[in-house]
This record gives C-alpha cells, sequence and structure tokens, in this order.
C-alpha cells in the first residue's frame, strides 16, 4: 500500500481518537462516556484536569448526600481550594450540581436538577436551603401525594391542601425563620394583629390570617408542592 493509501493519511478525516486517561475511575469513565470529549474541554478551560473532575465527583456526587460542603471536598480530593472549586465548577458546567451560599457564606455543592435551581432563582429563595429544609419538605410532600391519592379516590378528605401548606409554613417558619414569625390563628376577629386580614376556618373554628402565604417559608412549601406535582403528573 502506497503512502497516499494509508489511512489517516490523506487529510485528517480517519485520524485515530484521542487516548482516554487510564487513570480515571471506571464508574466516572463509565457515567461520562459519551460526552467525556466535552467534559475534557470544560476542565481544560478552567485549568484542571480529568482526574481531579473524577475526584470532585467522588466528593460530591458519589454517596446519597444532596449538600456537600467545600471545605470536606477540600478534605475528601486533597486538592487545594482553587483547584478544587474549579474542578467542582466543572460539574457544574456539565449540570446536576450547583454552587450555593449557607447564611455565613459558606460554599456548597448542591446537587439537584436544572428545574429545582431554576425555581429556587426565579422565587428568590436559597437552594441551599432548600435541601437544608428537605426532611420538612418531604414530608409535606408525602402528605400532598396522600391528598391527591384520597382525591383520587373519592375519599373524603381530612384536610384541604391549602390548610395543609399553612401548617408546614408556620412549622418551617418556627425552625428556619424564628426572626420572622407568621400571625397566628385567633378565636375572635378583634385579636387579630392591626391590619392583618383574616378568613374563618370551619374545621378548626378559627380565624387565620392569610399573610402566612406571603411569608417567605410560603416559597419554599410552593417550590416542594411543584416539584412533587410535576414528578408525579398530578394536578392542581
Amino acid at each position: 500500500m502506497g503512502l497516499a493509501e494509508q489511512p489517516g493519511s490523506a487529510d485528517g478525516a480517519d485520524e485515530e481518537p484521542t487516548p482516554r486517561p487510564h487513570d480515571l475511575p471506571d464508574h466516572f469513565a463509565a457515567l461520562y462516556d459519551e460526552c467525556l470529549d466535552e467534559v475534557s474541554e470544560y476542565a481544560d478551560e478552567r485549568g484542571v484536569t480529568l482526574s481531579q473532575v473524577a475526584d470532585a465527583h467522588s466528593a460530591i456526587i458519589d454517596g446519597d448526600q444532596r449538600l456537600t460542603r467545600h471545605d470536606d471536598m477540600i478534605e475528601h480530593t486533597g486538592m487545594d481550594y482553587h483547584a478544587s472549586r474549579q474542578s467542582a465548577a466543572v460539574l457544574s458546567d456539565i449540570g446536576g450540581v450547583h454552587e450555593a451560599y449557607d447564611d455565613d457564606w459558606n460554599l456548597w455543592w448542591v446537587r439537584c436538577s436544572e428545574r429545582i435551581a431554576d425555581m429556587c432563582e426565579d422565587r428568590r429563595i436559597s437552594l441551599y436551603r432548600y435541601y437544608e429544609m428537605e426532611p420538612e419538605l418531604r414530608d409535606f410532600q408525602d402528605q400532598v401525594i396522600m391528598w391527591y391519592t384520597r382525591r383520587n379516590r373519592r375519599q373524603q378528605q381530612p384536610w384541604t391542601l391549602t390548610s395543609l401548606k399553612e401548617k408546614y409554613v408556620h412549622r418551617i417558619q418556627r425552625w428556619f425563620f424564628p426572626s420572622k414569625p407568621v400571625g397566628d390563628s385567633v378565636r375572635w376577629v378583634h385579636d387579630a394583629d392591626d391590619g392583618d386580614v383574616v378568613r374563618y376556618r370551619e374545621e378548626t373554628g378559627l380565624y387565620v390570617p392569610t399573610s402566612w402565604s406571603r411569608h417567605i417559608a410560603a416559597r419554599y412549601v410552593r417550590t416542594a408542592q411543584d416539584e412533587i406535582i410535576e414528578a408525579y403528573e398530578l394536578t392542581y
């Protein structure tokens, strides 16, 4: 065979593919096998190696945790602050990992869907805090599923969906926003806070302030409701 006939010598059309690194963990290489070139490009842009990205993946994504503190990731990977942050940012570039901050401006990495991240951003609530509340919000979501199940079976409901949301707004307010109180239910209208609008609730025999639905905790509850409704394809 002449030189002109050898594969790959004409115009590069048949060039050998770029060799894959041999030091990547099998699960990481398998997970990103179809887009490893793209991951490599993101890593190059951020000045880190694929091995460092794989280490970040091990610290953030392996396991069941939703939240990973950046300081813990540094300890897990042994990288310095800059390299560890850029390696985690590559995972964020790919999708499924988002950076967030707690009240003390500590950096956290959050595993979640783009949809949840977008809803939190649109509603101006903390993505970190949303998952910090996960046990309470998960309990609320379980109650929502039960409510829809009873509705679809045409069974009697022990409470309304509105009263369920109000219950969890008060609970989340007490645990996460103690300095931002929600008005309490009262027996008589004249006992309500000045300027608060109340409505009568038959099942409790109390007048309930409507301000709870405007509290910041209500935005977290609504986001949890939207998440479960979309996940189970329920209807409002």
